[in-house]
């Protein structure tokens, strides 16, 4: 493959393939160039370190995000919302984890504040809006944090029953239950301010 051929959405592409393939945290400016088939340095011609690659594949997978739907519930735009970002960023193990030790990039920050738009759908003003999103995300990045850092504890010769962490049950019960608890309380406060 010539260089020339390059550009930046084919290296997003492939740096998404090799993501995917070896978790987002392996994913290097080599690996890229081997996916690309070019020299890491004809990479680096588009992409100036591995931060910035890290940070537009991250992005990438924020921008990718379920709209607003203007004639659905808020509640049901929050599930469907919820299924869509855990199954996105899953598929690229160790994303979750680099979102949330970075600032926020324009696809997140865009993410961010259609979050907080849903929650005013709910009837909730713009700061308890921005507390409520901030439970979810919470809520959310908590889980994808626990479950990239526990499940290789289940691989362990000598995993006792003793050291779970994780409550056992599956992860779309775990979600449903904690969106449900989120919802309940959101739709309580709301209805107090009516």
């Amino acid at each position: 493959m010539r260089t020339d051929q390059l550009s930046q959405e084919r290296i997003i592409d492939a740096a998404l393939r090799v993501a995917k393939r070896v978790g987002f945290d392996r994913l290097t400016m080599r690996a890229l160039a081997e996916e690309l088939g070019v020299t890491p340095m004809a990479a680096y011609y588009y992409v100036s370190s591995k931060e910035q690659l890290l940070e537009l594949v991250a992005d990438a997978v924020a921008a990718d995000e379920r709209p607003l739907v203007d004639d659905m519930p808020w509640d049901e735009q929050l599930k469907l919302r919820a299924f869509d970002l855990y199954d996105r960023l899953t598929r690229y193990p160790g994303l979750g984890a680099f979102l949330l030790e970075r600032p926020l990039t324009p696809g997140v920050r865009h993410a961010y504040q259609s979050g907080i738009d849903l929650f005013r759908q709910a009837g909730l003003d713009r700061h308890e809006a921005e507390l409520a999103h901030a439970t979810y995300h919470t809520f959310m990045f908590g889980l994808m944090g626990m479950e990239y850092r526990f499940r290789p504890a289940k691989r362990r010769k000598r995993a006792r029953d003793e050291d779970a962490v994780v409550v056992h049950a599956t992860t779309h019960e775990f979600i449903e239950f904690g969106l449900d608890l989120l919802i309940a309380g959101i739709r309580d406060r709301a209805s107090t301010r009516a």
